[in-house]
């Protein structure tokens, strides 16, 4: 159930939404992808002036008649929701540790270049002891 704000039956400010136990629920389509799509993932405000909260309890609550026969009531909250998109990769983790053990290779073979640079050191330092021999 969701009462969004202000309130147009009787225009206070606030609003309210009630999420039974284990109910999936969370930030509306648009800004779910817009979050997810920024290339920076960096902090960012909602807004100014605003304030949400949340509290959980093991209890179960109850809506009374009269908050569910209000006017305010937003009837087509679940709406926000449509066309939200899976974007879960079951081969995350499998390429994270792909990527990771890659990484670690990288990280203990020596450098290309000095690489190089030593294989040319000891075919001239061979070449020498063949000409003195």
């Amino acid at each position: 159930m969701h009462v969004p704000g202000p309130c147009l039956c009787c225009q206070s400010a606030g609003g309210a939404s009630l999420h039974l136990c284990m109910t999936p629920h969370g930030p509306d389509t648009a800004t779910y992808e817009a979050s997810i799509s920024q290339q920076e993932q960096k902090p960012s405000h909602l807004g100014r002036n605003t304030l949400a909260f949340m509290f959980e309890t093991s209890l179960t609550p109850r809506v009374t008649p009269a908050a569910l026969g209000s006017p305010c009531i937003d009837r087509d909250y679940y709406k926000c929701w449509v066309g939200l998109k899976s974007h879960f990769d079951r081969q995350w983790y499998h390429k994270r540790q792909q990527d990771q053990e890659q990484e670690q290779q990288r990280q203990q073979q020596p450098d290309g270049e000095a690489v190089g640079v030593a294989a040319a050191a000891a075919a001239a330092a061979a070449a020498s002891k063949a000409v003195l021999a």
